[in-house]
């Protein structure tokens, strides 16, 4: 199933990276495997000590089934 990530997810992309990985059932290995990271990069954005770049981002939405719909104002 593809989620949608709303304004206010982006705001707190850490914690929702971390859910939903979790919501899916995937350990920070598989997960950061699936985007092609390392554990310590996806470790660090979930916890908020780095904020991804877009390349970075958008990987780790398709490995988590996420669809990734900027609004730009």
């Amino acid at each position: 199933m593809i989620k949608q990530i709303t304004t206010q997810e982006i705001d707190n992309i850490g914690i929702f990276i971390r859910a939903r990985r979790k919501e899916m059932g995937l350990t920070l290995k598989q997960a950061a495997s699936k985007a092609g990271l390392t554990e310590s990069a996806l470790s660090k954005y979930e916890t908020g000590a780095r904020v991804p770049h877009y390349d970075s981002l958008t990987r780790i939405m398709k490995a988590l089934d996420v669809n990734l719909i900027l609004e730009v104002n």
